[in-house]
């Protein structure tokens, strides 16, 4: 990943090149082998929040973390674990479906999600493999700002 310097700006084009998303490989149908798919990156907590999907368990993590006056960022982080310990729980696999198609609904650029289940529906390890690659972007922000807060402490701020 290249560097930018911190003035840099994104500019629009680069927004638009993020949003085709990127070649990703999941489990094939049969378990064994791998498929090339493109992902975007999504915004996980949003799309649950506004879904009408989050199990009890995750609006429970919400509400507790912005109770504890959590930033936007703890809470998304909040919702991530506690989904992740959802999906653990086999009681919990039947309200975890809807949640799980959501997500790969919303992150499959190409092909599609309604494209894939006309054809051969994906399987469970399929789904689990895409919001892997969705959350993951959390603790790949989490430690590119641990990075950006050590730069700037032994930056001299004068100019």
């Amino acid at each position: 990943m290249s560097k930018k310097k911190k003035s840099d700006v994104i500019s629009i084009d680069e927004i638009k090149k993020k949003s085709k998303g990127e070649v990703v490989a999941i489990p094939d149908w049969n378990g064994r082998d791998e498929i090339n798919v493109r992902l975007r990156m999504i915004d996980v907590t949003t799309h649950l929040l506004s879904s009408g999907t989050m199990p009890n368990e995750l609006r429970s993590a919400v509400d507790e973390a912005f109770a504890e006056g959590a930033s936007e960022e703890e809470v998304r982080e909040k919702v991530i674990e506690t989904q992740k310990e959802t999906f653990n729980r086999q009681d919990n696999m039947e309200k975890m479906v809807p949640v799980m198609n959501a997500v790969a609904k919303e992150a499959l650029v190409e092909p599609t999600f309604d494209e894939i289940e006309e054809v051969y529906p994906l399987t469970l390890q399929q789904k689990l493999a895409i919001f892997e690659y969705v959350t993951r972007g959390m603790s790949d922000m989490k430690s590119f700002r641990e990075e950006q807060s050590a730069g700037d402490a032994g930056t001299d701020s004068d100019g």
